[in-house]
């Protein structure tokens, strides 16, 4: 899988990991086929997909990076409201140790709100 995201075979490497994903029986290797799934099925723009297999990831060390995940998926929708509370939740889950990249996206929806929210109100009519 890892080789088909590389050469950009996405469908290839969905393939892979779906298939590994149901066929997998050493349960500690499951947040890792499914952060990897969520990641490809992200970039293919299959975002309900992305948020389902993310969701399927419950090991405490690695929902940070199912937060993320989410985030990036509605980043990807245009809804900033969740992708702020995913990423927080992401940035708060690395219990300090946060990942300098998402703390520069929750950085910047922080400041994306702040902008929206002090922008006069323009009345449409």
């Amino acid at each position: 899988a890892k080789e088909a995201v590389k050469q950009n075979d996405l469908a290839l490497a969905s393939s892979v990991l779906t298939e590994l994903q149901s066929k997998n029986s050493y349960a500690p290797l499951n947040p890792v086929i499914n952060l990897r799934l969520a990641r490809v099925q992200l970039q293919q723009g299959e975002f309900d997909a992305a948020l389902k297999t993310a969701e399927l990831v419950t090991d405490n060390a690695f929902l940070a990076k199912a937060s993320e995940v989410k985030g990036l998926v509605y980043l990807k929708q245009g809804d900033n409201e969740k992708a702020y509370a995913a990423i927080k939740l992401a940035v708060d889950k690395t219990a300090g140790r946060v990942d300098p990249i998402l703390q520069m996206q929750l950085d910047d929806l922080t400041l994306a709100d702040k902008k929206m929210a002090d922008a006069p109100v323009l009345d449409v009519k």
